[in-house]
This record gives structure tokens, C-alpha cells and sequence, in this order.
């Protein structure tokens, strides 16, 4: 597995111009015409992370790669109009980080930043041994760290599976309680991890163990 992160401060500009240059007309309409400039660029990012990490996994130059989602909103890659073979990827970004994680199996990543949360939104994505383990936090700070936690678990499981949300949030189930770093899920067909909670992100992979 590669992850690959970009800090969008940092992004350099000719690069970004180079990689929204080989965008379709339609894709690049969509970003200039985005409202939310930091989205788009988050977006740009991912898909520039994308490119790069496919080109250096199979030695495809990255002006013959194009993104294209499916009606879920799966992202895949293709060269010539066909679907490249031997490679699986996940986009994500959030605030100022846009992310790639690829694989040569099926693979979801979530990057999201911390920020305070309702008590009634776990109710909504939460199973009752999840909601559980979050109501034991001892403070709002850890609430939001464990919150986060099971949501990047989540959501990078539904997109490796390419449902979105559809998929339902509580189809999986996690256990953290003992530390972050052993996640245990309901499904044994995925390995879960999460990349740590730094610089007020939090990142989880999700991975199928076979091909």
C-alpha cells in the first residue's frame, strides 16, 4: 500500500496547472467554476496524487491517465478509454490535506479534520457498542478524537467497497476501545488501520486482505 499526501499550502502551483491541464474541458469547467476555491483545489490534489502514484506503480506516464467516477462516485483510472488493471486507489482531502492511498487490492481511505461534534450525529452512523465506547470519553476533546476514529473506519470501508453512503454506515462494525492502533471490525475480509490523529487530522485505510 502507498499513501500519498499533499499539505495544500505547500502545492505548487506550475504542477497544479500542469495536472489541470490534462483534466477534460468538462473537469476543468467544474473546478474553475467551484464557489469553495480551496475545495476544488483539494480536489485537483487528490486526482494529481492519483496520476502520480499510478504512473509510478506501472510506469504509465501521467498525461495517459485519466480520473473518471462512477454513478457512486468511485473514482477510477483509465488509459485510452479502458480501465487500468492492477491497481486500486481512494481519493480523500479535507481542509488544508488532500490524500491518495493505492494498492494492488481493493482499498478506501478518509482523511477528515477534528473539529467539535453533536452527541445525536453518532446516533445516526453508530452502533450500540460504538455509541457506547464514545459516551465513555472524559472530556469533548476525547469524544472527538474517538468519534473520528470510527468515522474515517467507515467511511473508508464504504469506499473501498463503492457504495458511498448507500452502503450504510452501521453495515460495519469497529472495536478501538483497547488502543487505535489494533482495530477490530466485523468484517475479517478487510484490514483496518489508522494512521494516527496529527496536526488535527485523522486518517484510516481500509484494505482487502486477498485480491
Amino acid at each position: 500500500m502507498i499513501l500519498l499526501t499533499q499539505y495544500l499550502p505547500d502545492a505548487d502551483q506550475n504542477e497544479l496547472d500542469f495536472f489541470l491541464s490534462l483534466c477534460t474541458s468538462a473537469r476543468r469547467d467544474s473546478l474553475s467554476d467551484a464557489k469553495n476555491k480551496n475545495y476544488a483545489k483539494a480536489s485537483l490534489c487528490g486526482e494529481m496524487l492519483a496520476k502520480k502514484g499510478i504512473s509510478e506503480m506501472l510506469n504509465i506516464p501521467v498525461y495517459d491517465i485519466d480520473i473518471m467516477k462512477n454513478e457512486k462516485g468511485k473514482p477510477f483510472a483509465y488509459k485510452n478509454g479502458l480501465i487500468i488493471q492492477g491497481v486500486y486507489f481512494s481519493i480523500s482531502h479535507s481542509g488544508n490535506y488532500a490524500l491518495c492511498a493505492l494498492s494492488d487490492r481493493l482499498i478506501g481511505a478518509d482523511i477528515e479534520k477534528l473539529k467539535p461534534v453533536k452527541k445525536y450525529v453518532s446516533e445516526k452512523f453508530c452502533t450500540e457498542k460504538e455509541a457506547v465506547y464514545l459516551d465513555g470519553a472524559q472530556n469533548e476533546a476525547e469524544y472527538t478524537k474517538r468519534f473520528f476514529a470510527l468515522w474515517t473506519l467507515k467511511e473508508s470501508y464504504l469506499k473501498a467497497l463503492g457504495t458511498g453512503f448507500s452502503g450504510g454506515l452501521k453495515s460495519v462494525e469497529f472495536d478501538i476501545s483497547h488502543s487505535f492502533d489494533s482495530v477490530k471490525s466485523s468484517n475479517s475480509q478487510y484490514d483496518f488501520s489508522i494512521n494516527g490523529t496529527v496536526n488535527g487530522y485523522t486518517i484510516s485505510i481500509c484494505e482487502r486482505l486477498d485480491k
